[in-house]
């Protein structure tokens, strides 16, 4: 039985499950069949696209010799002639149907990198969670440039009349719990800015143009852990921030640390956005850094118990 309902998606272009890990990844197994498949299907149109535009071209062609063929019966040019007019609007009505079937299906040809890098995440948190629990995933593969993502408006600084729109999506959210009772959320957040307005050429016409350009990715984890486990936490703040390992493309942007919580945000690098490896990495590397403090906090607050 099919996990994605593909209607629904190809409206929707999110995955949402709250499930145990392996029929998560079960769904994402689909969601990679359907990316090929669109793959497949707008590889193939496009190539119609182009046999239809040749037909167009080759029937004018072939008419335009044909009337040089004088030699021919005038029965036979005028047969063939009408042939050739009607096969050049059936090509062009031809190419306009593949062109929307392109589209329609360029739809469903999906980022691969998202679903790569959550795959792998998921996989690796696996280990540390019951089979039978349940993890919450909201993935999307909208594209950024949505207004639904536009945070803030701000005019151009040196070029007048045009604007800059800041954009924020989260396109990844992944919460659970681990086996020790510690409630884990990753947020993946990407961040672009686009800029837009007219502008004027050397011949003097104007052109509205458009360029959104990624200014990174942030990726924040939160962790709620058991306040007696970790009680000595808090007082490893400054250990953890000289401790966090990330790749060299990425840096720490922020962390936070309660009795309760702790929250890390590294930002990853523009042009290692679409990485799936990448993102795997640092994600990694950033729940291993965490836990090497949490492991401490706990060792330092069973020897507080031992003592007291």
């Amino acid at each position: 039985m099919s996990i994605i309902d593909v209607k629904q998606f190809r409206k929707s272009l999110t995955y949402i499950s709250i499930a145990p890990i392996s029929k998560i990844l079960a769904g994402l197994e689909e969601i990679k069949e359907i990316d090929r498949d669109a793959e497949i299907k707008q590889k193939a149109r496009s190539k119609k696209i182009y046999y239809s535009l040749g037909g167009i071209f080759g029937s004018i062609i072939l008419l335009v010799i044909l009337s040089q063929l004088s030699f021919l019966p005038e029965v036979l040019i005028g047969f063939l002639g009408i042939l050739l007019i009607l096969a050049a609007p059936i090509c062009f009505v031809a190419m306009m149907i593949f062109i929307v079937l392109y589209f329609r299906i360029g739809r469903l040809n999906l980022d691969n990198y998202r679903y790569e890098s959550t795959y792998k995440i998921l996989q690796f948190l696996d280990r540390d969670i019951d089979k039978n629990a349940e993890v919450e995933v909201k993935l999307s593969f909208r594209k950024i440039d949505s207004k639904e993502y536009k945070k803030n408006t701000v005019p151009h600084p040196q070029k007048p009349g045009w604007k800059i729109d800041y954009l924020e999506q989260d396109w990844l959210m992944i919460q659970g719990k681990f086996l020790d009772k510690t409630r884990f959320t990753v947020t993946l957040t990407n961040l672009a800015k686009k800029q837009y307005g007219w502008k004027t050429n050397y011949r003097g016409k104007r052109k509205y143009k458009v360029k959104t350009k990624s200014s990174g990715l942030d990726i924040h984890l939160a962790l709620n852990y058991p306040q007696n486990r970790y009680a000595a936490i808090k007082d490893l703040e400054n250990k953890l921030l000289k401790s966090i390992q990330v790749p060299q493309s990425a840096y720490v942007k922020g962390v936070k640390i309660t009795d309760k919580a702790l929250h890390l945000i590294v930002r990853l690098e523009s042009q290692l956005i679409d990485n799936s490896q990448e993102i795997y990495q640092t994600i990694l590397m950033m729940f291993l850094s965490c836990y090497q403090s949490l492991n401490l906090a706990k060792k330092i607050s069973k020897s507080s118990d031992n003592y007291a």
